[in-house]
């Protein structure tokens, strides 16, 4: 399960980065090179267009992946979330603008920070929404116990009995699903046999 949710969002991810580097693409020949060369540039979906859409998405995944956004796809804060994906989005942007858009032709400066921040915008929104979608999805699933983590409790305590009371609550949100209990010391009052 967490390989398939892992995959889900790093498939997510490479289609938003296709997506996003596809859009910009577009409207760098739509509005900012008109601008700055005075005509119409035909929008040409040629090579360097499809070089572009297969290397740029690879660069975010790696990014990702680096980052260790994939490792825990089960706990995830959806606030953490957005904090990461909005610092890596900065990120990868700023690289991708210094390495890729840095030396094209320009006007002013103008179209600089316009360049760089309909990409931002793009690339974080288009990254944001599925992640959000796919994170809440799965929240819902583990609050219904659709997914469990298999959970030992290692005691011989009242405290140890008070924990698996509570996380076999019916309320609880945490996903644990308590399949054994290894006592330990001499104290073995409350031992759960639930192998």
């Amino acid at each position: 399960q967490d390989i398939v949710d892992a995959n889900r969002i790093n498939m997510a991810d490479f289609i938003a980065a296709v997506s996003s580097w596809a859009l910009f693409y577009i409207y760098r020949k739509t509005f900012i090179e008109p601008h700055i060369f005075g005509y119409e540039i035909p929008l040409d979906l040629g090579p360097k267009f499809i070089l572009g859409i297969m290397i740029i998405p690879l660069f975010w995944v790696t990014l990702y992946y680096l980052s260790g956004f994939y490792r825990d796809p089960f706990h995830k804060s959806r606030l953490h979330e957005f904090g990461q994906t909005f610092i890596f989005s900065l990120v990868g942007v700023t690289i991708l603008f210094f390495a890729l858009i840095l030396n094209d032709a320009i006007v002013s400066f103008k179209n600089y920070y316009a360049s760089f921040l309909v990409l931002f915008l793009l690339h974080f929104t288009l990254t944001y929404i599925p992640r959000y979608i796919i994170t809440t999805i799965t929240t819902r699933k583990i609050r219904k116990r659709i997914i469990t983590f298999n959970t030992l409790l290692v005691g011989s305590s009242n405290k140890a009995f008070e924990i698996y009371t509570d996380l076999e609550n019916p309320d609880s949100v945490t996903g644990n699903k308590i399949i054994g209990f290894v006592p330990v010391g001499e104290r073995k009052k409350k031992q759960l046999d639930l192998y």
